[in-house]
Order: C-alpha cells, then sequence, then structure tokens
C-alpha cells in the first residue's frame, strides 16, 4: 500500500474545535457547571455542544480511515493485520507513558489496581474495563473497536460494492443496537459507548469521505447548508439532554441512537461544506493557529486531564467558590496556553520520533 497523503489542513481545525471542546466541557464540570443568565435563558447551553468534541473526534476518525485507506484500492484481508500494526504504533506510545503519569500522580489505588488501569490501555479496553486511569481515556477503546470494523468495509467494497457493504454492516449495528435496548432496558446503558451505538458516528464520517473520494460538491449555498448542518447537530444534541431521555424512560438509549445519528450528521455536513465549499464557517476556523492544534491535538487530549484538574484545583481552593464561571474562563485560558507546548513535546516526542523509530525496527 502507498503511503497516506498530506494532512487536510481544515479536518485540522475541526480536530482542534474537538480537542478544545472536550477541554471546556471537563473544566465547566469541575467548576460546578456554573450558569452565565441572559433575559432568564442560560447562555452556554447553546455554546456547550462544543463539549460533545469525543463526537466530532470519532466523525472525522470516520473520514480519515475511509478516505485515506480507500485510495488504495488493492486494500485487502493481507493488509488488515498491518493497518492495526500502523495504527498501534502511531497511537500507543504516548497513551502508555500518558496512562503510567496519571497514575502515578492521581491514583490511590493498591498496586494490583494500579497494574489493571495499565493494562487496561495497554490492550484499549478503556471503554468496558472498571479500571481507567482517567476517565476521558474511554473513547481510545472505542476508536481501536472502530479500527476493528472499518477493515472489513475496506475489504469488501472492492468485491461488493460500497453502498451493499456498508448498508449491511450499518443493517447490523442498528439491529444490534435496538435489539440490545429492548432486551436489557436501562441495562444497556453500559453499550451507549461502545461501538454498537457510536459506530453511527464513524459511519456519517465514512459517508463524507466516501462523497469527497468521488468528488461530489453540493451545488446549494454554502453558508445556508453551514446553518442547516448547524441546527442539525443542536437537535441531536437536544436528543441526548436528560429532559429528552427521560420521557423514554427503561428505552432511553433508543432516543441516543436518534441523537448520536443526527448529531453526527450534522458534525459531518458541516466538516463536508468546509471541505468542498467556500463559507462563513471555514473563514472562522481555516487559520494556522487552529490548523496548529489540531496536529497536536491528541497529544492535547491526551493532556489536558492533567493539567485543568491541576489548575482547578488550585483556583478553586486559593482564589473564589466552586462553581464560578470565572474561574472556569481563567483554567480554560491558562490550560490551552500551557497544553500548547507541553502537547507540542508529546507530539515530537512519542508521535513523530517514537513513531517512525517503531517504523524502521518494524522493517
Amino acid at each position: 500500500m502507498s503511503e497516506l497523503p498530506n494532512r487536510i489542513r481544515v479536518l485540522d481545525s475541526f480536530r482542534a474545535i474537538a480537542a478544545l471542546g472536550v477541554l471546556w466541557i471537563h473544566i465547566w464540570t469541575i467548576h460546578g457547571q456554573p450558569k452565565v443568565y441572559f433575559h432568564n435563558m442560560d447562555i452556554l447551553m447553546p455554546i456547550n455542544i462544543v463539549g460533545n468534541g469525543v463526537d466530532l473526534f470519532f466523525v472525522i476518525s470516520g473520514f480519515c480511515m475511509y478516505y485515506f485507506y480507500a485510495k488504495s484500492s488493492n486494500f485487502s484481508s493481507n493488509n488488515f493485520f498491518g493497518f492495526l500494526v500502523k495504527r498501534w504504533q502511531r497511537l500507543s506510545p504516548v497513551f502508555y507513558f500518558c496512562t503510567l503519569v496519571y497514575i502515578l500522580i492521581f491514583s490511590h489505588s493498591s498496586g494490583l489496581q494500579n497494574i489493571l488501569k495499565f493494562l487496561t490501555s495497554v490492550f484499549y479496553l478503556n471503554s468496558i474495563s472498571p479500571y481507567n486511569a482517567e476517565g476521558f481515556m474511554w473513547s481510545l477503546g472505542t476508536e481501536w473497536q472502530f479500527y476493528l470494523i472499518i477493515p472489513i468495509l475496506l475489504i469488501y467494497q472492492n468485491k461488493l460494492g460500497f453502498n451493499r457493504t456498508i448498508s449491511l454492516i450499518t443493517i447490523i449495528f442498528l439491529l444490534i443496537s435496538i435489539v440490545s435496548v429492548l432486551i436489557l432496558g436501562s441495562k444497556s446503558d453500559f453499550l451507549t459507548d461502545q461501538i454498537i451505538f457510536r459506530y453511527f458516528e464513524f459511519l456519517w464520517g465514512i459517508i463524507i469521505g466516501r462523497l469527497f473520494l468521488l468528488g461530489y460538491v453540493p451545488k446549494l449555498n454554502a453558508n445556508l447548508l453551514v446553518v442547516v448542518f448547524a441546527i442539525m447537530a443542536y437537535t441531536g444534541r437536544f436528543f441526548l439532554t436528560d429532559s429528552i431521555l427521560q420521557h423514554g424512560g427503561a428505552y432511553r438509549n433508543l432516543i441516543k441512537i436518534v441523537g448520536y445519528n443526527l448529531m453526527s450528521m450534522g458534525f459531518a455536513g458541516l466538516i463536508y461544506i468546509c471541505l468542498t465549499l467556500n463559507n462563513f464557517l471555514k473563514k472562522l476556523i481555516d487559520n494556522k493557529l487552529f490548523s496548529f492544534i489540531g496536529k497536536i491535538s491528541y497529544s492535547f487530549y491526551l493532556w489536558h486531564g492533567l493539567v485543568h484538574i491541576m489548575i482547578g484545583n488550585y483556583l478553586i481552593k486559593n482564589l473564589s467558590k466552586h462553581g464560578d464561571f470565572k474561574l472556569a474562563i481563567i483554567n480554560f485560558i491558562v490550560s490551552s496556553i500551557l497544553l500548547i507546548p507541553i502537547s507540542y513535546a508529546s507530539y515530537y516526542i512519542f508521535e513523530v520520533r517514537a513513531y517512525h523509530l517503531l517504523q524502521k525496527r518494524n522493517k
């Protein structure tokens, strides 16, 4: 297989939005979910959709894993293992080191539990294991579940065609997710962070990857499409709020399937419009700063928990009361500034140098 092409700058900008969004929502949470009212309306609620950065990451991952690898039409079962090895080489060095640091600094567990936490990360069981060095690491487990699925599409689309293959895979996951909720009811909650439910977020990334590969360019007004897809994403996020989910009772996770699809479809639409057409959103986010943060976004995501928790604990203890919006803003600004050099160093050492050393060793 040929090497993957260069990065797509606007995708890095969306990665930056996702990373900063995750940072903000976690800061907002540890500061007591402060509210800012304007005419009796909490103006932070519509802004906090950026906190669904993990969902946006999944959409971007779906796009990249399909688009870049589908460009090589000779992907076959012989490439399956090599694909997994390359993903492991790319993600694992910094993830393993990061896990050790979190365990050493934050863990108050026994030696055996700390070993189990590390092994959870080693085997990417973070979305199913109770032994996680940090809660946000669950998404790495789900990401790896997706890596076991995407080669099936890449292999069988050459035999059955893309439409038939993706339709069969989607029907299977849709049936499994619906049946699991109908059988398990509220006990299916643990499945909502697994590929069984999150597949649909990767799916919409795959679909825009396919459209981009085919060179499809939308004919409608770009700015109007941005508004439409933004509304779609907000609508999907609204379906995931407690006020809506409570109406589903024991079967609330059926509503989550709808919410995940609408929100990720909205995210995918926004990405695709910015990939193919000029619009006000692209002008806003397609810049060197966002592109740079997007480039180091994986390390940014891994280290954000360490930085914002330390800064947040200091601010809450020494400067003001828990739940202060101003402290949340200070934490976000200071954490973002500190995370950029930390993440760049991590990116260079682990994602570039270590990755290249592992590749040379395997040749």
